[in-house]
């Protein structure tokens, strides 16, 4: 589940969030998955809640199709490079910056164990 592994990893997203231009940002980041989605709530910086989020119109928020955000999740993607590959991707500016803080490009091998 996407909201329980970002849940799981909030201490290592805030510290990339602290590193970065945006570090103070405060607002709720609504991202749609188009099957489900998901709220990032942050005050000054610190995530306060993730949770579960339905939208009402894909084309004001985060939209994220099928398994596009998941390369945005593991650092294989910037935002931009997303919105220019799928048509379906959209992100505003300040969405971007923030998305891109809180999941740096990673060119490494993840190896998941049990």
């Amino acid at each position: 589940n996407m909201i329980n592994f970002l849940r799981h990893i909030t201490p290592a997203l805030e510290k990339n969030l602290t590193a970065s231009p945006v570090s103070n940002f405060t607002g709720k980041l609504q991202i749609t998955l188009f099957k489900s989605g998901l709220e990032i709530d942050i005050q000054c910086g610190q995530i306060i809640d993730i949770g579960t989020w339905k939208a009402d119109s894909f084309w004001h928020t985060p939209a994220f199709p099928d398994l596009t955000f998941l390369q945005l999740v593991f650092g294989r993607r910037r935002c931009l490079e997303l919105t220019d590959m799928y048509v379906d991707c959209n992100v505003d500016d300040q969405s971007a910056q923030v998305l891109d803080a809180l999941f740096p490009p990673f060119k490494g091998t993840m190896w998941l164990g049990n």
